[in-house]
Order: C-alpha cells, then structure tokens, then sequence
C-alpha cells in the first residue's frame, strides 16, 4: 500500500519534501539522512529526480541493454542464502550469523545492481558500523565471499569488499580471574555450573558445549568436532577425562533429568525452538544471556563499561592460564582451543600478564 503523503507533496518525486516556507528537503533512501534541495520548486524536482535515478537504479540505459543478466544485489544474496551457502559445508552457528547479517546488507545494498556496487558503496556501508569496529569487521569478511561468489559466476571481475580497510580494533573486554569465576558460579543456575566448569577444564567454545551429548563420551575420553574449525577438517579432538572432568559429568548424569544432552535443564515450558531438538537442551545464547545475569547478580562489574565486562568466552582464557601454570605443554592447550597457529594461543595466555621491559642504568 503507497504510503500516504501530505497534499503539498503529492505532486513531488519519491523521498522529497516540502517542509514549509517554501523549502523542499530530500531524504536519502539508505541513510535516512535530510538534504537541503533549496527554494526552486523546479530545480528541486530535478534534483530529486537525478538522485532517485542514482540511488534507486544506478545503471545506463546502454547497461541495461548490453548486460540484460546483472542482477541486483537483493537477487543475488537470495541465490546466495539458498544455492551457495548450503555447498560451503557452514557449521550451524555460522550459517544463523551469515543469515542475520544478510538482512542488513539487503536492506543497505540490495537496490543496487550487483556489477555496480563499488568500493565507496562498501566503504559508507561499514563505516555506517565504525562505533562497533568488530561488527564493521564482520561485514565486510561477508561482503567478501558474496562477491567472491559473484566473480566465480562472471557477474563481478573485482571484490570491491577487498578494497576497504579494515577496522581497527582495540581489546577491551577484561580477563576473568578465577575470584570472578567462582563469584559467578555461585550465583548460576545448577546447569549453567555445570556448564562453565566443563568449559574451564575443556577449553572448549559454547557451541561445543552446548552441542555436546551423552554419546560423544565414551572410552575414558570425551570426543569433540569443534563447529567453528570443521569445515577447515580440523578440531577432531578426543580429549582424556580428567577427575575434574568426571566430576562434573557425574554431576550432569545425576540431576534426574532424561536428555541426549550433557548440559541440560528441565524448561519451564515445552518450546519449539529453532536449532533445538530436545526440549532439555540448551542453546549457546542461552548460556550466554544466563552468564551475563549471573555476572550482574554478583555486582562486581558494576563499573564497567558495555562490552568490557568478562564473557563466558573468557572462560576458555582462564582455563589455559591455569593449564599454562600448571604446567602443561603449550601445544595442548593450542589443541584444546581448536587454534591453527601458536599465535592465536598467545594472545589467549599472554593479556593475563603484564609485560615488563628490564631497564637498567
């Protein structure tokens, strides 16, 4: 249905106004952003009418003939959601974030033509994200395999992606100490307990954990395909039960709740959700959201600021530290952690320590 417009404005071509005394504005269709047109009535309709044909169909009239098959990116990323992403053997987790982050790009992009998007489109794009440079990030690694794709296709001959500088990121969020830990425990639920000391003595993400059931232990070792490394043929681990580990996997097997599961909880109602197979299981956002309420309870973090308090990810630094001082060999830990380089590993154990240069005069 049109969506309904004032009188005055009836007459006037798509995202311009007259906002009284005579003064006509334009709305750009991506930002939302207001843009003076002047007093001209005329010269304001024409105006209008060049950004429309700009912004809302950027392509020639020699274009149109000669490459009749370029589709808009809108086209494109639906080809993309449903042919390419089920081939590139994407862990779960993986194709619900590319699934998320589609949409904005859509809604920012998808009017364009797909061989007319350039490097300034991608760059006011992930600079629309540069108060959370994480994210901007995350977009733009996107943007990269979909005109990746495209190029394999011949709709593309470059990655305007590819072109953009990445953000800088500052690390912010704070270690977890193991005070904090057991501060945070006390006030977590039994399951989420469980969760976290198999997370501590595992080193294993909330995925896996999530993810991991009754049938993967067996033989005095739990067996784990990392989801986040899988379709790299890596993260087959079959990691030795510790005491500290049995402990907890007894703690989890005597509840008296019936689940595939090893972490689980009895819900409080039987709810289909996406991703869950087993009304006691427990998805990762729910750990997630259920650590940050059991991190807020304890009010230690009260004065930090957003995204600087310690994540239940923090969890799998803590515990390499401890491995660490007790000694074991890095390339464990590097195993544990599901990281491809020594490097990765490094940056988990060595934030917990303050480098000091020796100066002596």
């Amino acid at each position: 249905m049109p969506r309904y417009r004032k009188p005055r404005n009836r007459d006037l071509p798509i995202n311009s106004y007259e906002v009284g005394n005579g003064y006509y504005r334009y709305k750009h269709p991506q930002t939302n952003k207001w843009h003076g047109l002047g007093k001209d009535r005329q010269e304001a309709i024409k105006a209008a009418h060049k950004l429309n044909a700009e912004l809302l169909d950027p392509t020639t009239a020699t274009d149109r003939i000669l490459k009749p098959d370029r589709p808009k990116l809108s086209q494109f990323l639906e080809t993309f959601q449903n042919d390419i992403m089920p081939s590139l053997k994407l862990a779960t987790a993986t194709k619900r974030w590319y699934s998320r982050k589609l949409v904005h790009i859509e809604k920012a992009l998808g009017h364009i033509r797909i061989d007319k998007i350039t490097v300034n489109n991608c760059a006011k794009f992930l600079d629309s994200y540069s108060h959370t440079p994480t994210q901007s990030n995350h977009f733009r690694a996107l943007l990269s395999v979909i005109f990746k794709h495209a190029i394999a296709k011949g709709l593309r001959t470059d990655n305007p992606a590819l072109a953009t500088f990445k953000k800088q990121i500052k690390v912010k969020r704070k270690r977890l100490s193991i005070e904090q830990y057991d501060a945070i425990r006390a006030k977590a639920p039994d399951w989420l307990q469980n969760a976290m000391d198999l997370g501590l003595y595992t080193l294993q993400r909330r995925e896996d954990i999530a993810a991991l059931k009754w049938s993967q232990i067996h033989d005095g070792a739990i067996w784990v395909q990392q989801q986040k490394v899988e379709r790299h043929g890596t993260g087959n681990l079959k990691i030795s039960i510790t005491p500290d580990m049995q402990k907890v996997l007894d703690r989890c097997a005597s509840d008296g709740i019936k689940s595939d599961y090893v972490i689980h909880r009895q819900p409080v109602r039987r709810i289909h959700a996406k991703g869950r197979d087993d009304f006691t299981a427990v998805l990762p956002d729910l750990i997630t959201s259920s650590f940050g309420k059991a991190r807020k309870a304890t009010k230690l973090f009260d004065d930090y600021g957003r995204g600087i308090a310690p994540s239940f990810h923090e969890i799998r630094s803590l515990g390499s530290k401890r491995y660490e001082d007790a000694g074991t060999d890095k390339r464990l830990i590097q195993a544990l952690l599901g990281h491809t380089t020594e490097k990765m590993t490094d940056v988990y154990l060595d934030r917990y320590d303050t480098k000091w240069s020796e100066v002596e005069l």
